[in-house]
């Protein structure tokens, strides 16, 4: 099965969080990988279980 999202999850921290490989061409990176990255979603603030 093919999906379109990515399924994340609040940590204990209420924080979003996801490792990450990545390549950045336009400045000749080929390999970045397992990097703990936090996704900013713009919010101040994270309301859980409310």
């Amino acid at each position: 099965m093919k999906n379109n999202f990515i399924l994340l999850e609040l940590n204990h921290r209420n924080e979003i969080r996801a490792d990450v490989n990545m390549t950045i061409k336009s400045l000749d990176i080929t390999k970045i990988g397992h990097i703990n990255v936090k996704i900013d979603t713009g919010c101040p603030y994270t309301v859980y279980g409310r």
